[in-house]
């Protein structure tokens, strides 16, 4: 009986501005809920996203690294296979430069 006592004091404009103000709050309440459930499962996504970039940057680096050391170890066994088959004098001079870095 509130309801009919606050329209017969205050008039039909005073309530239906009362009643559009709590519709328009809770219409708010809702929105605000909804996005930030939505904003929360967007952030928690995208940080799962940025995990697993970093995770398989960094699988990429180390497999960067092994093939690097797999390839040096290539180059340094074919030039000794080069030198040890050249008849050119390869293998003096780089004799020659080994005992001078060691110097």
């Amino acid at each position: 009986m509130e309801l009919i006592d606050i329209v017969e004091k205050l008039g039909v404009p005073v309530a239906v501005a009362g009643a559009s103000m709590w519709f328009i709050w809770r219409q708010t309440q809702f929105i605000q809920k909804f996005f930030m459930e939505d904003l929360t499962n967007s952030q928690l996504r995208l940080e799962q996203i940025i995990i697993t970039l970093i995770s398989q940057q960094k699988e990429l680096q180390i497999n960067i690294k092994e093939s690097l050391a797999d390839m040096r170890s290539s180059y340094e066994s074919l030039v000794e296979i080069v030198q040890a088959l050249s008849g050119n004098g390869l293998s003096k001079k780089n004799k020659k430069r080994s005992s001078k870095d060691v110097e």
